[in-house]
Formats: C-alpha cells, sequence, structure tokens
C-alpha cells in the first residue's frame, strides 16, 4: 500500500506530528483540538512504524512539549504498548532520547499505562538500555514491573501505590482490556476499588498535564466531588532526589498557565482546596501566587486560603518571601501585602528563619547595603506597629 492511501500517513494526525522541528505549546493545542474532533485517530497503528506515540519520540529531540502530547494522545485512547516492526515498545525509543536529554517522556509513557516487561525482537525489555544513567534507573525502580503485572498479580499494595503515582486507569494492552478490565476478570474487589477510587482524579491530572482545558473543564464540571485535588504522586520521591512528594496543584503551577486555576477557583461549588502544602521547591503553594501567569482574582483567592503561619522547607514565613520578592523586584504589591498581613498577624514578627533570625533581625544585619536601603520600607513599617 502506498503512503498516499495507507490511513495511518493519510490523515490530519499524522501531518500534525511529522516533520516538525518544533512542538510548540500551539501545537500542542492544535493536537489537543484535532484530537476532540477526530479521536479514532489516536488508535491508528503501523506494522513499520507502531503508533504515534513512536511518531512524537522519534521527533521530539526530547523537547519538553513532547510528553504533554502523550498526554493528549492517551487522553484521546491511544495504546501505549503497541511496538514497532523491530518489536520496539515505544518506552525504548524514548530511553535512547532520555539518555542525552530528560526522563520526563519515560514517567509519562509509564503514567498512560505502557508495561515495562514488553520485549523486542532481541528479547531485551527497555530497562536493558539505561546502561549507566542514575535517573532512569531510579525511575524504573520506581515503578517496578508496572501497572499491569500489579494487577494481574493481584497485588493490592503495588496496584495502589502505582494508582497513586496518577497512572490512567482506563488504559488498553493492545487495544483490548483496561485496567479495570482486567481487575474484573480477577474479581479482586480491592484492586477495582482503588481503580475506581482514584480514576476521575488520574484523568483529570492527565488532563491538566496535556494542557487540554476543554477536557479539563468538562471533568471537574461534571465529576469535581470524585477528585483529590491535595493528593500526592506517590512516587515522585522515588525517582527524584526531593524532599517531598509532587502535588497536584504543583503539576497545575508547571503548566505555566492561568487555566487550571481559573477553573478549580473561579468556581462556585469550589471544593477545600489546601494551597499550604508544600512544593517541591520547599515553598508552599500559595507562595506561587505572584507567579506571573496568576491572575489577581485567583491570587486574592489563593491569599484568604492560606495559613500565614505556615513555612517553607527553610524556615521561613510568607512575610520573609515577600521581603525576598521586592529585593528582585521593587512591586509595591509586595509592600502592600506585607502591611496587610502584619496588620492581622503581628505576632509573624516572631518568627526565625532557618539561621534563627526575626525579620527585623535579617533587615539589621544584612551587609548589603543596596538590599538594606530596598527594605527600609519594610523596617519602616514594623518599627511603626
Amino acid at each position: 500500500m502506498s503512503l498516499n492511501n495507507d490511513p495511518f500517513y493519510n490523515n490530519r494526525l499524522y501531518k500534525l506530528l511529522s516533520n516538525r522541528r518544533m512542538y510548540s505549546i500551539e501545537l500542542l493545542q492544535q493536537l489537543n483540538s484535532l484530537l476532540h474532533e477526530e479521536p479514532e485517530l489516536a488508535t491508528f497503528n503501523h506494522p513499520k512504524e507502531g503508533s504515534y506515540f513512536h511518531i512524537i519520540c522519534r521527533n521530539s529531540n526530547g523537547q519538553e512539549n513532547a510528553f504533554r502530547m502523550i498526554y493528549a494522545l492517551s487522553n484521546a485512547g491511544a495504546d501505549p504498548n503497541v511496538t514497532d516492526a523491530k518489536g520496539k515498545a515505544i518506552e525504548k525509543i524514548a530511553i535512547c532520547i532520555c539518555l542525552y536529554t530528560t526522563n520526563i517522556s519515560v514517567e509519562a509513557l509509564f503514567r498512560v499505562g505502557a508495561d515495562p516487561r514488553i520485549v523486542n525482537d532481541e528479547g531485551k525489555t527497555a530497562n536493558a538500555y539505561i546502561k549507566n544513567n542514575p535517573q532512569l534507573a531510579a525511575l524504573y525502580k520506581g515503578y517496578g514491573e508496572g501497572i499491569w503485572a500489579a494487577i494481574e498479580a493481584s497485588n493490592i499494595q503495588e496496584t495502589e501505590r502505582l494508582i497513586k503515582g496518577f497512572i490512567k486507569v482506563d488504559c488498553k494492552y493492545n487495544s483490548n482490556k483496561s485496567l479495570l478490565d482486567k481487575a474484573r476478570d480477577l474479581n479482586c474487589t480491592s484492586i477495582l476499588n482503588i481503580l475506581a477510587d482514584y480514576q476521575v482524579t488520574n484523568e483529570f491530572l492527565h488532563s491538566i498535564l496535556a494542557c487540554d482545558w476543554n477536557r479539563t473543564s468538562i471533568i471537574y464540571k461534571y465529576d469535581n466531588k470524585f477528585l483529590k485535588l491535595n493528593s500526592f504522586d506517590s512516587i515522585h520521591r522515588l525517582t527524584c532526589i526531593r524532599t517531598c512528594s509532587k502535588s497536584l496543584l504543583e503539576y497545575c503551577l508547571n503548566t505555566y498557565s492561568s487555566k487550571p486555576f481559573e477553573i478549580l477557583f473561579n468556581n462556585s461549588s469550589i471544593i477545600n482546596i489546601d494551597v499550604n502544602i508544600l512544593c517541591t521547591d520547599g515553598l508552599p503553594v500559595f507562595f506561587h501566587c505572584f507567579n506571573d501567569f496568576i491572575s489577581n482574582n485567583i491570587r486574592k483567592i489563593i491569599l484568604l486560603n492560606s495559613n500565614m503561619y505556615i513555612k517553607s522547607s527553610k524556615g521561613e514565613t510568607f512575610l520573609f518571601y515577600l521581603i525576598y520578592l521586592y529585593t528582585k523586584n521593587e512591586n509595591q504589591e509586595y509592600l502592600n501585602l506585607f502591611l496587610n498581613i502584619l496588620y492581622h498577624y503581628p505576632l509573624l514578627l516572631t518568627q526565625r528563619n532557618q539561621q534563627e533570625q526575626t525579620i527585623i533581625e535579617y533587615i539589621e544585619f544584612t551587609t548589603s547595603i543596596e538590599i538594606y536601603n530596598k527594605l527600609r520600607p519594610f523596617y519602616n513599617a514594623i518599627m511603626n506597629v
């Protein structure tokens, strides 16, 4: 069959993904729109090429938005366990790329249901190609033999651990049975309950990871009562050198978009969302409310729901952080908010940072004349309390 007549090549999805030097955010949005219009395209496979997952990973060159495209394809129903003509699972191709760039695409493939047990025509699993890459080795160790193996073995504890790592519940194996189908066949009620408990949350996060705001909005609108918005990635600490696990809210921050926050906070039926939980940078979520993409309205809602006595991993309150922001950018809003917080929580002045300094001592003992002069308005405000 010629390329022009082959349905795998002769469609809008292949044309969108192939011959692209840059996987931009604009291209990602085009992909999401196309998959909403023609979701069946995501399920097309080819005996030589494999799946569209293979196309993305081959063409991505480690570009950041490639991993988001993996989630977009998965959301449309693509099977991550299809192999190409050489028996290569998509993990193997992603690993070859990640050996020189980042492991984020491999992590995405695990999350959409890729089975690490698949062997190629040489009888090797993708794990055999990790070589001496400690990050990928840690990633594989974190996911173990994978979610399919855990369910097939009726391993309740391992299934729960992996599913709490935001693995897609409705993923398919060879376009056949999903994880739920497998669990039903085994008649394992405990595993079925785990899958059902996290299905909506994981679909919601996968929509966010794909920057698919239409899908995210729909899930939130109709299924928000099932969402575990304060959940953490159970596997993240095992695969990265982190002091804390990554939360669903931090994944929202990582999109650098206002959309997920508008969906979560601009809603009359706001669910109790904990904005005080720590991000992997050691800062509580609400410390990030001055990120450029967060609107004034959302910022106000976040601050109203924050606990000003919560500290960063360095032992600093939000007042310390406002001072830090002001040294980078002398924004009057930082000073105004500082004064407002100080008025309502004067005891925050007694709190000390990791160096056992209060805010007054931090300003007084700074060795930089420039910093001292910048922070003089804060010092004067404190003296007038």
